[in-house]
């Protein structure tokens, strides 16, 4: 098990990971610049931190769930843009109202940009 720090405390700065060391801590060890920053904290202080808002507790299946996340939002893009192609495809034979077209354009880039950004911060985290 795995902790990532997301409100700092103590020596802990927010990104920083707690993995399992050899003694059955969790810990980081972290060199920077002229300085090293440690920590060490057993796993019932760790739920607590959690409970608290510091740390997130991080398993082996996260990563699956952001793969599982990135397979959705892309899936979810090429059903919006399909949507949009057939409104079009409506709108030229004169099958709906121009008003209609818009509102499935105005919906289509607003969801395709927070879509975009949610698989952006997940791709770069």
């Amino acid at each position: 098990m795995s902790y990532k720090v997301i409100k700092e405390f103590g020596s802990a700065k927010k990104g920083d990971v707690l993995a399992e060391d050899e003694t059955g801590l969790v810990s980081f060890n972290i060199a920077e610049d002229n300085y090293t920053r440690m920590m060490s904290l057993d796993y019932d202080t760790a739920d607590y931190l959690c409970e608290e808002g510091y740390l997130l507790s991080i398993d082996d299946e996260s990563k699956y769930n952001v793969d599982a996340t990135l397979e959705l939002i892309d899936d979810l893009l090429k059903k919006y843009e399909s949507n949009l192609k057939e409104t079009n495809e409506k709108a030229n034979k004169g099958e709906i109202q121009p008003c209609v077209k818009l509102e499935a354009e105005t919906v289509y880039y607003n969801l395709n940009k927070v879509l975009n950004k949610i698989k952006d911060t997940l791709t770069n985290e």
